[in-house]
């Protein structure tokens, strides 16, 4: 028997301690990845508030509009997030220990960029 689990946006900023912090929710996302200086902070203004307003609102705009720099801005969310380590009592950690005492295949997919 197999377990499938569908994980969506916003879970890991409430899924308890992480290093060095959570990470933020979509509505605080585009502006950290701007702060990095890379592709994110060359986008123009009324896409920027698209992004600020509703990432993957803005994301599917970007998609639409600058598609031959989607991989590059996904690469620098890639390295954005890596920072991002579950700390003991994390659901996440807890949610895995209990899955590997099943001895069940597990199969996890998510509809994060990460």
């Amino acid at each position: 028997m197999s377990t499938v689990l569908l994980l969506g946006a916003g879970a890991s900023a409430f899924s308890g301690p992480c290093e060095p912090r959570n990470p933020p929710l979509g509505t605080k996302l585009f502006d950290e990845l701007v702060a990095l200086g890379g592709v994110a902070a060359r986008i123009d203004s009324p896409l920027a508030e698209a992004f600020r307003a509703n990432f993957e609102s803005g994301m599917a705009a970007y998609r639409t509009q600058q598609n031959n720099d989607v991989a590059p801005f996904l690469r620098e969310m890639a390295k954005y997030f890596v920072q991002f380590r579950p700390r003991p009592n994390n659901l996440y950690l807890r949610l895995i220990n209990e899955l590997g005492a099943m001895r069940s295949s597990t199969v996890f997919a998510t509809l994060n960029y990460d």
